[in-house]
């Protein structure tokens, strides 16, 4: 018995459509087909210096080589389905699900789930040392104790000094190297 040959396909193949080489579109059909290429007959036959020329010659964005029309060509010239069909089928079998396996499963947060940010509270030195202040004023707001209460000083709750009488304000080191604030009577 003699082998089967896939001479029945080729009679009916229409090889000028070009659109079949995956990578060729209509507007990159119309380039071709301007310069005279008319059939997968003539991409089969290009080798590397020939699509790099015509790759050059009408700006195709290196497609010829990365999308191997040349392999392609002969591929469709010998009965295979167009790649571009093949790879359409598989996308719609489910074959090659690898592709969505890597995406992202986490949930976008909308705009509800944010705002957590708290104003400053507006700590540090309210009034410097040798401005004048009168009983009451707030000298320092802290959190813990940066700065010591000193002479005509108090503490507040939260840390906070204040004048208790009038006077001039002055920043100095006392014990155990502490910073001590204190009122100067005038």
């Amino acid at each position: 018995a003699a082998p089967k040959t896939d001479a029945a396909p080729k009679a009916d193949l229409d090889t000028s459509n070009l659109s079949l080489i995956s990578g060729i579109g209509p507007t990159i059909e119309k380039k071709l087909r301007a310069a005279g290429i008319e059939s997968w007959n003539e991409i089969a036959s290009w080798d590397e210096a020939t699509a790099n020329k015509w790759n050059e010659e009408l700006k195709l964005g290196n497609r010829p080589i990365k999308d191997e029309w040349a392999v392609q060509a002969q591929e469709l010239l010998d009965g295979k389905p167009p790649r571009a069909k093949v790879d359409q089928a598989e996308a719609a079998s489910g074959k090659d699900k690898k592709r969505h396996l890597t995406m992202a499963h986490k949930k976008a947060g909308g705009s509800s789930r944010n705002g957590r940010d708290s104003a400053g509270r507006r700590l540090g030195v309210k009034k410097f040392g040798g401005q004048d202040v009168i009983g009451g004023n707030i000298i320092v707001r802290q959190r813990g104790t940066k700065f010591y209460p000193g002479a005509n000083v108090g503490i507040g709750k939260d840390h906070t000094l204040f004048a208790l009488g009038e006077g001039v304000v002055r920043f100095h080191k006392g014990k155990l190297g502490r910073k001590y604030v204190s009122v100067d009577a005038i």
